[in-house]
């Protein structure tokens, strides 16, 4: 009968090794998975920042007055002509430029932050939106527009 009952302790210490090791699997197979979705989704969000920066690009070729205020620093009030349409570009920049700071393991952060960097410098108007919204904005958006922004526009 002892025997009987070492053979029963080895069958269920043999079978709970194999239920281990089938779990221990499914937990691989499960963060392998894992993995391929975050790239997916990774990619995913790359091509619509990319989408969305050409969307921008493109208001430039349709309207170029708009140009000068977000390339050569020419400054833009309310009441102007063109102060709705500025501001309104001004904010699709400001989110395309938060969504790539937002995610700095999607992109190369420090060509990133150059490119930021450059816009808040040109733009005027990008710099009051920011100043005017930050707490809509990240950390790393804000302080970016802080260091390029010139003091007056803060």
């Amino acid at each position: 009968m002892a025997q009987n009952g070492d053979w029963f302790a080895k069958a269920i210490a043999l079978a709970s090794l194999f239920v281990s090791i089938v779990g221990l699997g499914s937990v691989v197979i499960s963060i392998r998975a894992l993995r391929q979705s975050e790239d997916a989704a990774l990619a995913s969000l790359s091509q619509q920042v990319i989408s969305d920066s050409m969307d921008v690009d493109k208001i430039f070729i349709q309207h170029p007055e708009m140009r000068p205020f977000f390339r050569d620093k020419k400054p833009i009030r309310p009441g102007d002509e063109g102060y709705d349409r500025a501001a309104a570009i001004a904010e699709l920049r400001v989110n395309a430029l938060d969504a790539v700071l937002t995610f700095p393991g999607v992109f190369k952060e420090d060509s990133w932050r150059n490119v930021a960097r450059s816009a808040f410098r040109d733009s005027p108007i990008m710099c009051e939106f920011v100043s005017k919204y930050k707490d809509n904005y990240s950390a790393a958006t804000v302080k970016i527009a802080g260091e390029a922004c010139p003091t007056s526009s803060r």
